[in-house]
């Protein structure tokens, strides 16, 4: 979601705007928390109470080299 947009509607609805990304297969992939949140992001991956099942996600280039997490580049999640 645009910062904008949220931002916007957090004014008008006195709401906090928490972001998630999933999947069909991968529901919930990664997320924001209220007190770790940033707009505009996509958030941290997702935690399970199981080890085995935590969410695994790297962000490559259209090479698919890794970008770095806290790179501004642009690239493409891959989740597992």
């Amino acid at each position: 979601m645009p910062v904008e947009i949220a931002a916007d509607f957090e004014r008008r609805f006195h709401l906090t705007v928490l972001e998630t990304y999933g999947l069909t297969d991968c529901p919930m992939g990664t997320s924001n928390l209220v007190n770790r949140r940033k707009i505009g992001r996509m958030g941290k991956p997702a935690r399970h109470p199981d080890p085995t099942l935590y969410t695994r996600v790297r962000l490559v280039d259209d090479m698919d080299r890794e970008v770095p997490a806290h790179s501004s580049a642009p690239g493409d999640s891959v989740e597992r």
